[in-house]
Parts: structure tokens; C-alpha cells; sequence
């Protein structure tokens, strides 16, 4: 299962989450026990007494129910449903998050989304929250960024998909037939380039790294007649040329992270249940799980080596990093696993002391420190709010001590999709949206946490 499945099943359980706590709230609210009542202020003891009516709830931005405390948090508000669904920090201090939005008024505004047709947004803000600028990008149908990452001259690289061939994202290669797509923009917001890879398929791109001679790798999936759904990773230069664009495997298999190796090349994650093709067999048929997959990747688009890591439920990876120490790791369902950039398996832990089976880890981030921070999605699944879907950021040392958990979903529904760390590791910060009453309602959300 996608991140962007995962924000639509969180949409779509909290929509009727919501009508549900509505109709309990009144029920009680019209058979309150006398007992639970406020007497009106009267000298007259044979009057009854009267209940005071309940204060309408203020709507306010959500806050640890334990744990760490943010530095700061926002969220860019529509009419419509938006996300962010990654995030990057610059050494400059700047942070970019990347998404999608439905909207095209408020914050928004100016963009040519529908609910039928979203458009790729991206947003800059300072190390302390303030929001510098917010960006719009496609045409008449269907436009998203899923990943994002930090260029070497101070713009970023983002990836996803683009559906359109007009507006701001049109490319000599566009199709119309959501292409995966690649592109350049400037630290001021501007689109410098934008490339769409592949060829007679449907795909997207989830996300994107630099390696250090400044190629750009991406990955993600696409579908085919052919392939029914193979793993897809691209390689395009620093001006936007495509090098390469291969596929992996067939029928169920999808790249949800890409990490650059500082010795050559990248390795990619994500899922298979694949029982055919040049990955091994899945133990799990199965098109909406899989086992958990990690492929290295030589410069040239070859397949060094793979690992897959099965389990009796979906022990899909949808986050990975590098360690300080230059080895992966990543969370596959339950586990944390690390390995070396050979394919060595260092290390296999479950992850303490929440479970993350509901929907899983969608973030990690490795830092100098050696603490890991990942956020958990869940619903009512080793979390503070069982009525909610809440989202978590969790710090580990070694993998299994832990340093601090909070929920930031405080009476609403919550997803968080990424998380980043600053350069000197002293700060996270993660991203994903919120769902609730009032006025966060299916907007993108960004909260900074100060950790070091």
C-alpha cells in the first residue's frame, strides 16, 4: 500500500469517525444525568435545576498528549483536502515540504486544483515556522509531489506524477497518461525544469535523492499492460536529462524510499508481492501487502543485491535512511532492520514499545547523535488516543531505548507522512495532515520538534 492510499484510508476512516462521535456527543449531551448537572444559582430550593449548556469547542492547533514538546507548528488551510506528503531541511536552515492540494482559495489560492483535479504544492519555511512562500504547480488534471530532497546550489529536487499536458508543469515528454515526473526548483519557489520519465506506462515517483557527483535518482512504480506494476528508479542529471529509467520486478512490486550510497549508487525500498519476475518470490500474493524489500542499485540502473523480509502481515518499507556509520536502515512493519551497503544484515529489532501494524512507520530519519525518529501512523494501536487516527513521532536509541514519543493528533485526526532532520541534528521535523472539525480541517501540517 502507497503513502497516498494511506492518506485517502485516513480520510476516509475519519469522515466516519466523525458523523459517528457527532451523534454519541449529542446522545449524551440530551440524557445527562441530574447528577451531572449544574444547579442554576437560586435561593429557591424547589426549583430544579438547570443545565448549563456546553461551551462550543475552539478549534486549536493539536499538542503532544505526552512526550516532547514542538517548537512550532502550522498548516496551510483550503476548501479542499491537502497534504504534505515529504520534507526536506536545508543547511541554510530553510525548510521545504512538499504534497498535494485539492484547493485553490486560501492559502491556496491562485492554484488550479479541483477536488477532481489537485495540483502539486510546495512550501518554504524558516528553522523557527514562518512561512516564506507557498508554490503551485500543474494544469487541468492530475498533478502531485511525493518526495523532495536538498540540491547542492540551494534549490531542491522533487518527484511524483503529473497527469496534465498544460499549465506549469508541461514538458516535451508529457503523455497525459499520469507520467512520473522530475524536477528543479529554486530556493525563491521557481520551476527551473521538469522532466517526465518512463514510457508507455502509468507511474509515479515516491521519492528522490542526490548523490554526491549531483545525479539524481528517483524512485517509485508504474503499471503497465506488461509488467501489471513493477518497482521504478530513474537517474537524470543535474540539468534534467534522463540517464536512465529501468523497472524491477512485475505484478506488485513498488519503491517507496531511494537513499544515495556515498560509495556508488543507491538503494531503494519499499514492497513485493510478486511471484514472477527478477525479484524473489513473495510470500505474500497479495496486492495490498507484501514483503518488505530493499534493492542496491549500481550507477547504472543493475541490481547489485536485494533482501525482501516477510512476515505474517504487510511488512512493507515506506521509510529508510542512511546512519551516520554509512549503513541502511529502515522499518519493515514491526521491525527495524539495518544493514550494511553490501547487503548484510547487522540487525533485526521490533519496534519498542509502540506497534506500528495499523498503518506503519512513514518517516525516519538517522541522526549524528545516533538517536533514530520515525513517525507512526495508527489507529488505536499502542497510542494515547484510541478514537483517533494518531500520529506519532517516536525517538529510539539503539533501536530499542526510548527517548521520547508524542501524539500530535490532540482530539483530531492526524497522518504524518515524512520526516527530516536538520543538518547538526538538533531538530525534526515532520510533516503529513490533519483531518478534524473546524479549522484543520484535511489541511497540510508541518510541526518542528527541538531534540538535541
Amino acid at each position: 500500500m502507497s503513502k497516498r492510499r494511506i492518506v485517502w484510508v485516513v480520510i476516509a476512516v475519519v469522515v466516519v469517525l466523525a458523523l459517528v462521535l457527532a451523534a454519541i456527543t449529542w446522545a449524551r449531551a440530551a440524557h445527562r444525568p441530574s447528577s451531572d448537572v449544574t444547579p442554576s444559582p437560586t435561593p429557591s430550593s424547589s426549583i430544579a435545576p438547570v443545565p448549563t449548556p456546553e461551551p462550543a469547542p475552539t478549534p486549536t492547533m493539536p499538542t503532544p498528549e505526552w512526550g516532547a514538546s514542538p517548537s512550532w507548528q502550522t498548516a496551510l488551510s483550503g476548501s479542499g483536502i491537502d497534504w504534505f506528503s515529504a520534507v526536506a531541511a536545508a543547511p541554510d536552515g530553510g525548510i521545504y515540504a512538499v504534497g498535494t492540494t485539492e484547493s485553490n482559495d486560501q492559502d491556496f489560492a491562485g492554484s488550479s486544483a479541483t477536488s477532481d483535479h489537485p495540483d502539486a504544492v510546495v512550501a518554504k519555511f524558516t528553522a523557527t515556522g514562518q512561512r516564506v512562500w507557498v508554490k503551485t504547480f500543474g494544469g487541468t488534471t492530475n498533478d502531485g509531489f511525493d518526495g523532495v530532497a536538498i540540491a547542492a546550489d540551494g534549490g531542491i529536487v522533487v518527484c511524483g506524477y503529473t497527469d496534465s499536458t498544460d499549465g506549469n508543469l508541461i514538458t516535451e515528454s508529457n503523455a497525459g497518461t499520469n507520467d512520473a515526473l522530475v524536477a528543479k526548483i529554486s530556493a525563491d519557489g521557481d520551476l527551473i525544469w521538469a522532466t517526465t520519465v518512463g514510457g508507455d506506462w502509468a507511474g509515479s515517483l515516491s521519492s528522490v535523492t542526490l548523490a554526491a557527483d549531483g545525479s539524481i535518482y528517483a524512485a517509485g512504480s508504474g503499471m503497465s499492460d506488461a509488467n501489471g506494476g513493477a518497482g521504478v528508479a530513474t537517474k537524470v542529471t543535474a540539468d534534467g536529462k534522463v540517464v536512465w529509467t529501468k523497472t524491477y520486478g512485475t505484478w506488485g512490486v513498488e519503491f517507496n524510499s531511494v537513499i544515495a550510497d556515498p560509495a556508488g549508487g543507491v538503494m531503494a525500498a519499499g514492497s513485493t508481492s510478486s511471484t514472477q519476475g527478477s525479484l524473489p518470490k513473495s510470500s505474500d500474493s497479495g496486492f495490498e501487502a507484501g514483503d518488505g524489500l530493499m534493492v542496491k542499485l549500481a550507477g547504472d540502473g543493475t541490481m547489485s543485491w536485494h533482501k525482501t523480509f516477510p512476515g505474517t502481515s504487510d511488512t512493507t518499507i515506506y521509510a529508510a535512511a542512511l546512519t551516520p556509520d554509512g549503513n541502511f536502515i529502515a522499518t519493515a512493519g514491526d521491525l527495524i532492520v539495518r544493514t550494511d551497503t553490501k547487503g548484510k544484515v547487522l540487525s533485526q529489532n521490533p519496534i519498542a514499545p509502540v506497534s506500528a501494524t495499523a498503518y506503519g512507520v512513514t518517516g525516519l530519519a538517522a541522526l549524528p547523535n545516533g538517536l533514530i525518529v520515525m513517525a507512526i501512523v495508527s489507529y488505536g494501536v499502542g497510542v494515547p488516543d484510541a478514537s483517533n487516527t494518531s500520529a506519532s513521532v517516536v525517538a529510539l536509541r539503539n533501536d530499542t531505548e526510548l527517548q521520547f514519543m508524542t501524539s500530535v493528533n490532540n482530539g483530531v485526526h492526524a497522518s504524518l507522512n515524512s520526516v527530516a532532520a536538520t543538518a547538526d541534528g538538533t531538530t525534526v521535523v515532520a510533516v503529513g495532515t490533519l483531518t478534524g472539525s473546524g479549522t484543520y480541517d484535511s489541511d497540510a501540517f508541518i510541526v518542528a520538534f527541538q531534540i538535541g
